[in-house]
């Protein structure tokens, strides 16, 4: 950890939320997309293994996060979360998938009309 680490806000709910619910392979995905190493993850993710999950542990694993998400301001960005998260392939070909089918749908009503 560095100086700094002592001084970030706690991990926000819908941040841990997505880090502890995911799939390992998700969350190294997500930080790829949002240019968090794997490398940076996966040191985070041997230095909490140390710590036999404790506290401390879960927060060495959400740091390389919480450092992205953290505003000049100290405050965490909710916002560019949700448009990195939107933006990440998974997600961003589900909605094309669920707007498709709604146009689909909405096509279908017209034409029985």
């Amino acid at each position: 950890m560095t100086k700094h680490d002592d001084e970030l806000p706690a991990t926000p709910g819908w941040l841990a939320e997505f880090l502890w619910t995911s799939t390992t392979a998700d969350v190294l995905s997500f930080g790829a997309h949002v240019g968090i190493s794997g490398q940076e993850i996966d040191a985070s993710a041997q230095g909490a293994a140390l710590l036999d999950g404790s506290p401390a542990a879960a927060r060495m694993l959400e740091l390389p996060f919480v450092r992205r998400y953290r505003r000049r301001d100290g405050s965490m960005d909710r916002a560019r979360f949700i448009a990195d998260f939107a933006a990440w392939p998974p997600i961003a070909n589900r909605v094309a998938e669920l707007k498709a089918e709604r146009q689909r749908n909405e096509a279908g009503s017209v034409s029985r009309s």
